[in-house]
């Protein structure tokens, strides 16, 4: 394929990425949900909020497991096709976990909730394995950030949107309502996006990687061997680990934050703003990392994100002594909009990067199922730190794991994905 895209090429690829990226958003929906029921259903069944954290916890494990298993067979299968036999998992899932409200049942509420976590970890590696095909290197960072900040969509209408079906409605609408939206979008998927670009009638692109000839596909366990014996997949992987607890930790906590320390409750335009904020700066963040990591280093992640994580750092030291609630709530859009940045770039252009052609699922299964036993961390432990000492202990608990990011990606400062891609043996 020449170098320069023909306008049919981009505007074919253009339908293939967004019809794929809506897809994903509406996963985020579907995962971010349980959040805003969280009140509805502890008042309703007198859970109590470590039985509640039960559904919230085996869900991080199913997920884990399943990028980590899941990458392999997408590689084996083709992304298409297993990102729709996700969507189909989690669509049942979330009706099912509506459907529960009829019993109370806590067990089966976490029975449930982990079949969506699980099928939901076959979203990400899918649409990277398809979106691997279509993206050469260079262009690889600036799309990762823009693909992130379409997928956010999904969360940021859950979040304007189920508050208000709640408000309105039973709990179980916003489990059912946007599993019905997703079976559209699937729809859309099923029909338009092709596996590569020779499924469209395009050449495939002429990757500086390793090769696979059309139709032929790794083994599992070569998947994975190939990817675990990259010491650079393992730099990633622990790198992305920071992220899980920074990210998570932020995300799963904030809201209870305002409450307790700045008396901002769900519902006012305080918390609302803050809500809708922090997601929009996340966003923002993605494309920025990406544009730069493209532009200015020339396709090298390893600089932009390093920053990043410093900057996570030195803003969760500031939050240390801010008392203002709006500039707490600024401090935190600021990290919402840093953590984004190694989120996007780590899970999205490296694993397409340092994957290579033949394991790109399997390599962002491998980095994001290691972000997830981070995020499984802001569980307990993290309740257990504010329990002992206070939200005085929330911030500075993450600072250490900010500061491993950024030293870790310090160590592939000048490294480029096509110059480490996992290879099989054998193949130039």
């Amino acid at each position: 394929m020449s170098k320069a895209l023909s306008k049919e090429f981009i505007r074919r690829r253009r339908i293939n990425w967004l019809s794929l990226a809506f897809l994903y958003g509406s996963f985020y929906a579907l995962r971010y949900n349980l959040s805003l029921a969280n009140k509805s259903i502890c008042d309703e069944y007198g859970f109590s909020n470590a039985q509640f954290g039960l559904i919230i916890t085996a869900t991080y494990v199913a997920y884990a497991i399943g990028q980590f298993v899941n990458g392999p067979i997408v590689d084996r299968f083709g992304g298409k096709k297993m990102m729709l036999f996700g969507a189909a998992g989690t669509i049942i899932a979330n009706i099912l976990f509506g459907i529960s409200a009829y019993t109370g049942v806590l067990n089966l509420f976490v029975a449930v909730w982990v079949l969506n976590g699980y099928m939901q970890a076959y979203g990400s590696p899918g649409n990277l394995k398809v979106n691997g095909s279509w993206f050469d290197t260079k262009e690889r960072g600036l799309f990762a950030g823009i693909f992130t900040a379409v997928v956010y969509c999904g969360r940021l209408a859950i979040m304007i949107f189920g508050p208000l079906i709640i408000a309105k409605y039973h709990w179980k609408w916003v489990f059912i309502a946007p599993a019905l939206v997703t079976v559209l979008v699937s729809l859309v998927v099923l029909f338009f996006v092709k596996e590569t670009p020779k499924e469209a009638g395009f050449d495939d692109i002429d990757f500086a990687q390793s090769k696979v000839e059309e139709g032929s596909h790794v083994g599992f366990l070569t998947s994975l061997k190939i990817v675990l014996s990259n010491k650079y997949m393992w730099i990633m992987g622990f790198a992305y680990l920071s992220t899980g607890v920074v990210r998570n930790g932020l995300e799963q906590w904030f809201p209870k934050y305002l409450q307790e320390v700045h008396n901002i409750m769900p519902g006012s335009v305080k918390f609302g703003a803050q809500a809708v904020l922090m997601p929009i700066a996340a966003l923002s963040g993605a494309i920025v990392a990406g544009w730069i990591s493209d532009r200015l280093f020339a396709a090298r992640r390893g600089p932009i994100v390093a920053i990043m994580y410093f900057a996570q750092a030195i803003l969760l030291l500031l939050f240390i002594f801010a008392i203002n609630p709006l500039w707490c709530g600024i401090l935190l859009i600021i990290l919402s909009f840093m953590f984004s940045g190694p989120h996007s770039i780590v899970g999205s252009a490296v694993a397409m990067d340092f994957g290579g052609r033949e394991a790109t699922a399997t390599a962002h299964g491998f980095v994001d199922a290691m972000q997830y036993v981070g995020a499984s961390l802001v569980g307990v432990v993290m309740g257990k730190i504010i329990d002992i000492f206070g939200w005085k202990g929330w911030g500075p608990s993450l600072i250490a794991f900010a500061v491993m990011g950024g030293l870790l990606m310090c160590l592939v400062w000048n490294v480029k994905g096509d110059q480490v891609a996992c290879k099989t043996r054998g193949k130039n």
